[in-house]
């Protein structure tokens, strides 16, 4: 996860819900303090060079997920769940879980259940993946919720249909900056291919991993150079084909955005 120092530190109080954000600082701590963490008497294998967190891994049985974990060397994880399987990943091992909670915000209870979610100790909402637009009014819902509490969005991106993801989500991500500035309170974590594919100032149409080399001054870069409360979820094939687009133009990224 990438992303840019907050000027300050708040947590938000919510009625009904209390006091149940995270400032900048509680998220980076979850972070740094997860690669120290193992579960008791195991020792994981890590074959990298550092401990290992893994900001996006989708739900699946606590089992099939530590053993996947543990084979990929992988300390902690952040575990993507729906409105449906949000029990049952509350009860997975917390020292290698941090659980989100996603909805479709096209369900007239969409809200009601992320609040319910946050009520049981959900750490963020996501991956939200709704075929609606990014600045409508189900996930402006959604970003007011989320300043309230406290939490992160965690947010698809995709303009066109792909083979591997069929569907749009979130679509109209040039009106992300127009969001960002009108929800500063709200912690935005972009992910997915229209969000990396503007890494570069040439967007090619209908092209989800584009291939060629970047050209500087893409959208991305500028919002995370200019907007604190937004983040880059560099997970799956769209983070890792944006990175090898220009090794060289990625190095810098990587050192302007770190933190």
């Amino acid at each position: 996860m990438i992303g840019r120092s907050l000027a300050e530190d708040k947590i938000t109080r919510h009625p009904g819900l209390g006091r149940v954000g995270w400032n900048r600082r509680s998220f980076l701590k979850l972070a740094v303090g997860a690669m120290a963490i193992r579960s008791p008497g195991q020792t994981p294998p890590n074959p990298w060079s550092s401990p290992v967190i893994d900001a996006h891994f989708h739900f699946r049985a606590t089992d099939a997920a530590l053993q996947h974990m543990d084979g990929a060397g992988i300390a902690r994880a952040v575990l993507l769940t729906g409105v449906a399987q949000d029990s049952t990943a509350a009860a997975a091992p917390a020292d290698r879980f941090t659980r989100f909670t996603s909805v479709d915000v096209t369900r007239a209870d969409a809200i009601d259940r992320l609040k319910q979610a946050a009520l049981a100790g959900t750490r963020g909402f996501g991956e939200m993946k709704s075929q609606v637009a990014a600045d409508g009014p189900g996930m402006r819902r959604v970003y007011e919720l989320a300043a309230e509490v406290g939490l992160p969005v965690l947010l698809h991106f995709q303009e066109f249909s792909d083979p591997a993801s069929v569907g749009t989500f979130n679509t109209g991500i040039e009106r992300l900056p127009a969001l960002l500035k009108e929800y500063p309170r709200t912690m935005f974590i972009g992910h997915a291919n229209s969000f990396w594919a503007h890494i570069s100032a040439d967007v090619p149409a209908n092209v989800a991993y584009p291939t060629d080399n970047v050209k500087p001054g893409g959208m991305t870069d500028r919002m995370l150079s200019e907007f604190p409360n937004l983040y880059g979820d560099l997970s799956a094939t769209s983070g890792r084909n944006a990175l090898a687009r220009s090794p060289e133009f990625s190095v810098e990224f990587l050192k302007r955005h770190q933190d």
